[in-house]
């Protein structure tokens, strides 16, 4: 049995997605190499050779650029706080009125 008809759900929920950065990528690059390192040690290989395990360090970087990415002052994240609010309220409105049939 075959139709021309598709039903689509367009429905939209919002998600906080976390994108990679470069510095994150770096961070986490640096902890697998440690990792690698420390299996390879344990293994018996490259004895005499020392390396220090920076991926601490790395991961305080990442986090400290994170931290300082333009959004330092109270004051803007007040306005965003308030236009969050403001989107919440409007979405309510609307779904009140079209629920409604106003």
């Amino acid at each position: 049995m075959g139709t021309n008809r598709v039903r689509a759900d367009t429905t939209v929920v919002p998600a906080n997605v976390c994108y990679p950065t470069d510095s994150g990528l770096l961070a986490e690059a640096i902890r697998r190499i440690a990792a690698t390192r420390q299996r390879i040690h344990h293994a018996g290989g490259a004895v005499r050779t020392r390396l220090r395990d920076r991926s601490q360090a790395a991961g305080k970087r990442h986090t400290g650029s994170r931290r300082n990415c333009g959004l330092a002052s109270m004051d803007a994240m007040t306005d965003i706080r308030a236009t969050r609010e403001a989107n919440k309220e409007a979405l309510l409105d609307r779904t009140v009125t079209a629920i409604s049939g106003e």
